[in-house]
């Protein structure tokens, strides 16, 4: 959250970034891709993982800001698609967070870069039947929207849902109102 909130900060804040701040934002941050996972981190699996999904996610959204493409793009998907556990999310204790993080990985690295796109669309399928029952159906809502993190529940299922709505479109995830992610607005949650 630290380096990707201060390059938000630099980013929303106009007097306080410079282009050539933001070239070395970019470059320090290239340092930590991995060619073989296309995922951000250091002494981490080949294969990657959970904790690597979020921190990329983190730092992607900047990347989309300024119109940058991260590299690695085939491995990001490959490894993110891989890290999905049985049950459909991509981490037992932070299901729905994790879940966000994955998806507008995969959905937003496809934008640049077609690869695996109908494993990617039947995988945010796939996520979006397990929400309907896991998370918005009445019992769902009951047991994710409730407690000190209810507020941070909806935020991540409303968002999981706005990006499936925007990559699958507004006939297959319908809603009264079209979705709207807040990262299309700025460059962090």
């Amino acid at each position: 959250h630290k380096g990707a909130g201060v390059g938000a900060i630099f980013a929303l804040v106009p007097s306080l970034g410079t282009p050539e701040w933001f070239e070395n934002y970019f470059a320090a941050c290239g340092e930590f891709f991995d060619p073989n996972n296309g995922l951000m981190g250091k002494e981490k699996p080949p294969g990657g993982d959970a904790d690597q999904i979020g921190g990329t996610f983190h730092y992607s959204f900047l990347y989309q800001f300024f119109n940058r493409q991260m590299p690695f793009p085939e491995p990001r998907i490959d490894s993110v698609l891989r890290l999905q556990l049985p049950d459909g999310y991509w981490m037992t204790t932070n299901h729905l967070w994790m879940t966000l993080d994955a998806i507008f990985l995969m959905t937003r690295t496809l934008r640049d870069c077609p690869h695996r796109f109908d494993d990617v669309q039947n995988c945010v399928r796939r996520v979006m039947g397990i929400l309907m029952r896991d998370v918005f159906s009445a019992e769902g809502r009951k047991q994710t929207f409730t407690g000190r993190l209810a507020v941070h529940s909806v935020t991540a299922a409303i968002s999981i849902a706005a990006e499936a709505q925007q990559f699958l479109g507004a006939q297959e995830v319908v809603t009264e109102r079209p979705l709207k992610l807040v990262l299309d607005r700025r460059p962090f949650i």
